[in-house]
Order: structure tokens, then C-alpha cells, then sequence
């Protein structure tokens, strides 16, 4: 059986990768778990883009290129959030630990921001 081509490309910022290698858990094998959660949904997004259940990727009520990937660890939902950019480009740009039961609006407007802001990096690395 050959090898499949991911139909998108995920990229992480360098906030995200740090958090996943060095501020996601003191304990270095939690950190280890959430990083291969991490990674198993990064792999369906490439491959899937947005078309994966609501158990994986959800899309922000409320705003037009603003999505997550959930992972629960604990009591912890971290939320990695997420835009589409051209090209098949999705930009993971920043992640967020919930610990109550809904985000404040001023922290879901900052991802968003965040996300345009990387994907329009994005964009100019490729020009």
C-alpha cells in the first residue's frame, strides 16, 4: 500500500510548537500525550480539512475563518485554534487552556486576530 498525499497543509506557529514541546505539562509524559492528541488531529485536518466531526475540529460560532481543535486533558480542553488560508494552507496560530465553562469573547476575538495575522504571514513567506 503506497504512501497517501495530506490534500492541505498544516502549520504550526512557533507559539504552538513551544507550548507542545516545553509549557503544555510539567510532567514530561502528559506532555508527550497531548503532543501525539496534537499531532493525530493535525494529521486528519491535513487530510480532511474541516469535513471531520464535531469530536475533532469545530468551527467558532460567530466568526468566519475561526476554528479549533479540542484535546481534553484532565479537566483541562485545550482549544488550538485554527484559520483556512489559500492554497490549502491551515494555520494553527495560538492555543488556549479552558478551565471554566466558556471562553470570554475578548479571548476568542484575540484568536482570531492572531489566526488572521499568521495566515497573512503565512502569505508573505510565500511570495
Amino acid at each position: 500500500m503506497g504512501a497517501t498525499t495530506a490534500r492541505y497543509r498544516v502549520e504550526v506557529s512557533h507559539e504552538v510548537e513551544k507550548w507542545l514541546d516545553t509549557d503544555s505539562h510539567p510532567d514530561p509524559r502528559i506532555r508527550a500525550g497531548i503532543y501525539a492528541k496534537f499531532k493525530f488531529k493535525a494529521d486528519l485536518l491535513a487530510d480532511n480539512g474541516t469535513l471531520i466531526d464535531g469530536d475533532h475540529i469545530r468551527k467558532v460560532a460567530g466568526y468566519t475563518n475561526l476554528w479549533e481543535i479540542r484535546i481534553k486533558e484532565g479537566t483541562i480542553l485545550h482549544r488550538f485554534f485554527f484559520g483556512l488560508g489559500d492554497g490549502g494552507v491551515i494555520g494553527v496560530a495560538c492555543v488556549v487552556a479552558k478551565t471554566s465553562s466558556q471562553l470570554r469573547p475578548a479571548v476568542l476575538k484575540n484568536a482570531e486576530r492572531r489566526v488572521a495575522d499568521y495566515l497573512t504571514s503565512l502569505e508573505r513567506l510565500e511570495r
